[in-house]
């Protein structure tokens, strides 16, 4: 019911990622909203436990690892929303620090124009992406429109004479 309530809590504030921190005495749930982490709760650090395991279960992560890296994802959904998450769980001092990214399945694809980018720059990004070969390079930080901007660029490009391949760590 925790991580239940944490999710519609984070996709009702239209949050990009839940930070999921054990802290020496407590739980800290922070979520990032318009690229700005936000202290969400504190929980009793006894609950971080049964947190860590519940979205271990749900990104079918192995559950008795504790001292590497994992990586994983799952998919929720409602009738107002279908979200994927990618799950990153870190090993540190105090237990698992978790971080899962919000991906709305629903959103919609957007124009090139739409995006809001200066006219002299569309006008580059047009011109490049309408060369027969090369590579587009998007980058910025976390809740910048990246992802947004790539599948714009992608959704224009991706006809049957087309080959494309993405190459992303993590893949979105």
């Amino acid at each position: 019911k925790v991580v239940d309530t944490l999710l519609r809590h984070a996709i009702i504030q239209d949050a990009s990622d839940i930070h999921m921190e054990p802290l020496e005495d407590k739980f800290l749930i922070r979520y990032r909203i318009d690229g700005i982490l936000h202290d969400a709760m504190e929980l009793p650090k006894n609950v971080s436990a049964g947190v860590t395991a519940r979205i271990k279960v749900l990104s079918r992560l192995r559950l008795y690892e504790k001292r590497l890296p994992q990586d994983g994802r799952f998919k929720i959904q409602s009738d107002d929303y279908k979200m994927s998450l990618r799950v990153s769980i870190i090993p540190t001092y105090d237990g698992e620090k978790i971080v899962l990214r919000l991906l709305n399945e629903k959103s919609q694809i957007l124009t090139l124009s739409q995006l809001g980018f200066l006219p002299n720059v569309l006008e580059l990004i047009k011109k490049n992406i309408s060369k027969p070969h090369g590579m587009f390079l998007v980058t910025g930080p976390t809740g910048s429109g990246k992802t947004t901007t790539l599948y714009t660029i992608i959704n224009l490009l991706n006809t049957p004479d087309v080959n494309i391949s993405t190459i992303e760590d993590p893949v979105e």
